[in-house]
């Protein structure tokens, strides 16, 4: 089986502020001992510790971000759980106590 050809994103178009063409393909350990192909000039593994290959104008890879996201989503709903549990319980103690009288009075 050939090797595939690298296809680096900078062939053509301009990333960020790195001109367009000048390419050199390099070959990386990436994660569980493969080889990865990334352009030296456009690509890096990614900062976050995936070791997946990104743009080097690029902050991580879409992976990692769309993780984050999904990891502040899921802490947004517990802090928002939570704080309806509070509102709910609030006058639990005085209901479960037998009282005539109206809560907060």
């Amino acid at each position: 089986m050939a090797p595939t050809k690298h296809h680096c994103p900078g062939k053509k178009v301009s990333i960020g502020e790195i001109t367009a063409g000048n390419c050199r393909i390099q070959h990386v350990p990436g994660p569980l001992g493969q080889k990865l192909q990334l352009c030296v000039i456009h690509e890096r593994l990614c900062p976050n510790g995936c070791q997946a290959v990104c743009l080097k104008n690029q902050p991580g890879c879409k992976s990692c971000e769309l993780k984050e996201k999904r990891i502040a989503a899921e802490e947004q709903k517990k802090r928002e759980q939570e704080r309806k549990a509070k509102e709910k319980n609030e006058y639990l103690e005085w209901y479960g106590s037998g009282s005539t009288r109206k809560p907060g009075y």
